[in-house]
């Protein structure tokens, strides 16, 4: 999720910026290994972590984003953040999970909401869970002037209804349940994170 996010990221940036994506399938922040991982899959995310904070404490970058699936309020932020501050951090931005759906969401699209003026719907397929998981984040208090939460949902989804379509072509936010598209990618960077995100003075 956080490598479909980077396509938008990348595809914005100032040309006197630079980049580094550290991101592993499954994979969340964490320091040590992650919890709810077993066997090769928790020495995957924990060699991919033990690799990012290594680049970080080396590259010393002025702002690190972090991305993800879901389950982010599981996330040791505390821990993380005081982290990111002792390497020089200066710009901690955590964004949000992004809307996603029981099953794909072109099927959705072809199945029930093929109206390509209907960019915004709502369908029994969505994942309430990362609802509520959003809801959990922006509750937060990071108590942290250099921290910022970035909800894609509360931009994407208004009452019941949340942005399925990018244009009205129906090109889907997502490929699947929650895997954002290119043009998906694009249109939270530009219409979500630019505005919100924190992020304007390296992107454009």
């Amino acid at each position: 999720h956080a490598q479909a996010l980077s396509h938008g990221i990348r595809s914005h940036l100032r040309d006197d910026t630079g980049f580094i994506q550290i991101a592993s399938s499954a994979c969340a922040p964490h320091i040590g290994v992650a919890p709810g991982l077993s066997g090769e899959f928790s020495l995957a995310c924990e060699r991919s972590n033990n690799m990012a904070w290594d680049v970080i404490k080396k590259s010393t970058p002025d702002v690190v984003v972090m991305a993800q699936r879901w389950m982010h309020e599981q996330n040791d932020y505390v821990g993380i953040v005081a982290k990111l501050k002792q390497f020089g951090v200066k710009k901690i931005i955590i964004i949000g999970p992004v809307p996603q759906w029981k099953i794909a969401l072109s099927n959705i699209i072809a199945l029930r909401h093929f109206d390509d003026n209907e960019t915004s719907f709502n369908d029994k397929a969505i994942d309430v869970d990362i609802l509520n998981t959003n809801r959990l984040m922006r509750g937060l208090n990071y108590d942290d002037s250099i921290v910022r939460y970035v909800s894609i949902i509360d931009s994407l989804c208004k009452g019941d209804k949340c942005l399925a379509k990018v244009d009205g072509n129906n090109t889907p936010l997502s490929w699947d349940y929650g895997h954002l598209t290119l043009e998906g990618s694009d249109y939270v960077v530009s219409k979500v994170i630019i505005s919100n995100g924190g992020l304007n003075e390296y992107l454009k």
